[in-house]
């Protein structure tokens, strides 16, 4: 991961890089109301070439990409989460409320769980609200992306 850092703050370019790719790739995949086979595609594809990286970091991001999204589409329509309250919905708050060490360690958590079990609740979600309807407004709601300024005990241990 390269990074710069600026007095105590580490810049950690790698993760604006890969949420700016996650953005305009989950964008595409929204605004065209994606098949879940082409989602799925994707995803995979993002998994083998981040490598070990996806756990280690990748994957929260595509996650948290998820969750800013059900967040805008939640803003724009005024509706909350569709069905029962999970651990993605947990996460989803999390995100919301720039809590990224709570949201990185359920993230963790729900990875050991099932490595893709919080990624379906989140798609589910961006269907269930037809955020594709929503696709361009949404993207002026996105919330705040996972930190990529931080002070050096905020990144993750491996």
């Amino acid at each position: 991961m390269t990074s710069d850092t600026i007095g105590e703050t580490v810049v950690l370019d790698e993760v604006v890089r890969m949420q700016d790719y996650f953005v305009t790739r989950t964008t595409l995949l929204i605004a065209s109301r994606a098949e879940p086979r082409e989602w799925q595609a994707v995803f995979e594809a993002a998994q083998r070439a981040s490598g070990d990286d996806w756990r280690a970091r990748d994957g929260l991001l595509f996650d948290v990409t998820l969750a800013r999204w059900v967040i805008a589409t939640q803003r724009i329509t005024g509706e909350g989460w569709r069905g029962g309250r999970t651990a993605a919905t947990a996460f989803t708050e999390a995100v919301s409320a720039g809590a990224a060490p709570a949201a990185r360690s359920m993230w963790k958590a729900e990875y050991l769980a099932g490595p893709t079990r919080l990624t379906i609740r989140l798609l589910e979600q961006i269907y269930l609200l037809d955020a594709a309807t929503y696709a361009t407004a949404a993207l002026e709601q996105l919330p705040a992306a996972y930190p990529s300024v931080v002070t050096p005990g905020d990144i993750p241990d491996e």
